[in-house]
């Protein structure tokens, strides 16, 4: 019973493999641009590395790590991103 539901729903559930995908997509360019930090991004940087939930995740006493991560990538990004959530402005 259980095969033949799989079989009959497999028939109408799209899957993107990366072969369908690829035939389809241009081919992936990855750049890695490096450029030093703004003034504010700095100012910012060291209010997150001063934070205790950094200090938590760099201590392993908080599952927070992915947070922290994101939370660094958007302060690389553009430092709106984080500053609104940093300084509690909607």
């Amino acid at each position: 019973r259980n095969t033949e539901l799989s079989e009959l729903v497999n028939k109408f559930v799209l899957r993107r493999t990366n072969a369908i995908l690829s035939a389809h997509l241009p081919p992936k360019v990855v750049e890695v641009v490096c450029c030093k930090l703004s003034p504010l991004q700095i100012q910012l940087y060291k209010h997150f590395l001063a934070s205790k939930a950094t200090n938590a995740a760099m201590t392993g006493r908080n599952a927070m790590v992915l947070a922290a991560i994101t939370a660094l990538k958007k302060l690389c990004n553009h430092p709106k991103l984080i500053f609104d959530m940093i300084h509690g402005t909607p």
